[in-house]
């Protein structure tokens, strides 16, 4: 069996590290079956189609110096040669918006001949109102574009157990992650409060659904009188909501207790997770209408052994102990309840290895694998 992903994330973002990182978890699992395994995506300007091969990509054709205004087009359409000039078993395309042009639909058109399962994941669903930057006629072209894809796929994969199309399969999946994370995750066993003092992290492409103004809010009430446990936010990422974010701290006087660290990723994330003592999940989702969830960096933290603050149901923690679920509102953060939260959990001098060992038992790429094998065997 021969499988290909379709990713037009490029491999150089730092916004979308954590996507394409995804697809590798993807395609090391699918390789571990022992199915050919197969990607197309981004590389600075260039298109590349590579197997994935003994843990790695391997280019096998290269489309170099490909304008960026032309690149959501010609990305689809050589994605269609590519797979026109060779027989795979399944294709599995992320799904690209469609503001304008419906290129995502014409690659479907393309290689509608072609005898394979044809995929499309869709990461979030509904995702409207993630796109603040677009216009309500672009949304709603996209819309009808997404539309036009039913009836060319055999089936949507999801974080929604809702049909995204109404008359196509959609079988609902959870993110997960890749062996490498797991590999390179903290593996510090020092408690989680330190020199009296417990550290919150963050890591985001910060957006204003992800709701970390509820966390300054709620340092801003904490320190409205004097406390004996001394409570800091690092703040990692870069993201349209972060020069917000910076105001209000500056605003309310925080600066001693929240630092902003812009975008971070291997030993230098892993060192400030092996610092922190809790990590908080999106608080905002409810602002995009989102309810049910399955954020990767959620995954991320539990890797690295922390115990998680959030609000939005993920399947994946419902079985999960070490977590402090607040409600679904605009409500600054109960600090508080957080500390008394940690205080709690601190005793028990295992709880990193424990959270760890969730998370490796639980979240890896390997069950989605098996799942996606078995629909395409059987559907």
């Amino acid at each position: 069996m021969k499988v290909i992903f379709i990713y037009q994330v490029n491999e150089y973002s730092v916004g979308l590290a954590g996507v394409f990182n995804k697809m590798l978890g993807q395609l090391e699992a699918i390789s571990a079956l022992g199915i050919q395994t197969y990607a197309i995506y981004m590389s600075k300007s260039d298109q590349i189609f590579s197997k994935f091969e003994l843990g790695q990509l391997k280019p096998l054709e290269i489309k170099s110096n490909i304008p960026k205004l032309e690149q959501f087009k010609l990305f689809w359409k050589n994605a269609a040669s590519i797979v026109l000039a060779n027989r795979f078993d399944c294709v599995y395309a992320r799904y690209d918006f469609m503001f304008n042009t419906p290129d995502l639909v014409s690659f479907f058109t393309e290689i509608k001949e072609v005898d394979c399962k044809k995929v499309v994941e869709f990461p979030t669903f509904p995702y409207e109102k993630e796109l603040i930057n677009n216009s309500t006629d672009e949304i709603e072209q996209d819309c009808k574009n997404r539309l036009a894809l039913d009836g060319k796929i055999d089936f949507t994969y999801s974080t929604s157990h809702s049909p995204v199309l109404p008359n196509t399969k959609n079988y609902f999946f959870t993110n997960k992650l890749n062996t490498e994370v797991f590999a390179q995750a903290a593996k510090n066993i020092s408690p989680l409060i330190v020199n009296n003092t417990i550290k919150i992290i963050t890591v985001a492409n910060n957006c204003h659904w992800h709701g970390f103004d509820r966390i300054i809010e709620g340092l801003a009430n904490y320190y409205a009188s004097e406390q004996v446990i001394t409570v800091e936010y690092q703040l990692v990422g870069e993201g349209p909501e972060l020069n917000n974010l910076a105001k209000m701290v500056s605003d309310k006087k925080l600066d001693k207790y929240v630092k902003f660290h812009g975008f971070k990723s291997g030993d230098e994330l892993t060192q400030l997770f092996s610092g922190a003592s809790i990590a908080i999940a999106s608080l905002g989702l409810h602002r995009i209408d989102l309810f049910n969830s399955s954020v990767l960096k959620v995954r991320l933290y539990l890797a690295n052994g922390l115990p998680l603050v959030y609000c939005c149901q993920d399947d994946d923690l419902l079985s999960f102990q070490y977590k402090y679920r607040v409600e679904e509102n605009n409500a600054p953060l109960d600090i508080n309840g957080l500390v008394n939260f940690v205080c709690e959990l601190d005793k028990n001098k295992l709880i990193r290895n424990e959270i760890r060992q969730f998370a490796e038992r639980n979240l890896s790429w390997h069950k989605f694998a098996k799942d996606l094998v078995q629909d395409l065997l059987n559907k």
